[in-house]
C-alpha cells in the first residue's frame, strides 16, 4: 500500500474533487463521519473527520480546485506549513481510500 506522502505527492491540488460513488458525508459536532457504502468491499466503511474545520473543507471540495480551497483556508485562517501540510495529507487520505475522487470522474 503506498504511503500518503507518496500519495500526496501524486495528487492533482489543481483539480476539484467530489465524493466517489456510495459515500456519504455527515457533520458532527467533532468534525464529521463519512460512511461508503460501495457494495465491493466490506461495507460500510467510516471515516472520522476530526475536526469542524475539516468538516467545513470537505463541504466545499467540489466548488472548485482543492488548491484554491486550500488557499483560501491558509490565509482566512493563517495557517502555518505544518497545518498545511497536514491538510493536503487528510485529502492524499479520502483519495487513497477511494472516498472522494477527481470530479467527472
Amino acid at each position: 500500500m503506498a504511503s500518503a506522502e507518496s500519495i500526496k505527492a501524486a495528487m492533482d491540488f489543481s483539480a476539484t474533487y467530489q465524493w466517489a460513488r456510495g459515500a456519504a458525508f455527515r457533520r458532527e459536532t467533532f468534525g464529521g463521519i463519512v460512511y461508503h457504502y460501495e457494495g465491493l468491499r466490506p461495507d460500510p466503511r467510516m471515516v472520522f473527520v476530526p475536526s469542524p474545520f475539516l468538516s467545513g473543507l470537505l463541504e466545499r471540495m467540489d466548488q472548485g480546485s482543492l488548491r484554491d480551497l486550500i488557499d483560501a483556508a491558509t490565509e482566512k485562517f493563517s495557517l502555518n506549513q505544518e497545518q498545511v501540510r497536514a491538510v493536503e495529507s487528510f485529502f492524499a487520505e479520502l483519495l487513497q481510500q477511494g472516498t472522494i475522487q477527481g470530479a467527472g470522474c
